[in-house]
């Protein structure tokens, strides 16, 4: 997550096993720092057949907030998955 003149941009991706990964599914929430708790601000996903998917989005924020962004992958091999969350330190805009 990089926040440059009002805009933010998410680059994003999931990898799966190459020899196991059937479908990858990648999921971003943006969101803003509110007084008491962080707010969803904008969001994306991808979900492709095959090891990888990714997202790479740019969406305009407010000045002098903070933000964050929060990915959650989930990789499957047939029928069985596995998902991670992650979360980007916090940008000032």
């Amino acid at each position: 997550l990089t926040i440059e003149d009002g805009v933010a941009t998410v680059d994003a991706f999931v990898n799966g096993n190459s020899s196991l990964a059937t479908r990858c599914e990648i999921e971003v929430v943006l969101q803003e720092k509110g007084v008491l708790f962080w707010n969803d601000y904008a969001s994306w996903s991808d979900s492709q057949s095959g090891r990888r998917a990714e997202i790479h989005e740019s969406f305009g924020v407010n000045e002098g907030e903070k933000y964050r962004a929060v990915v959650t992958v989930t990789v499957w091999g047939g029928s069985d998955s596995e998902s991670r969350e992650f979360k980007t330190t916090t940008v000032n805009s």
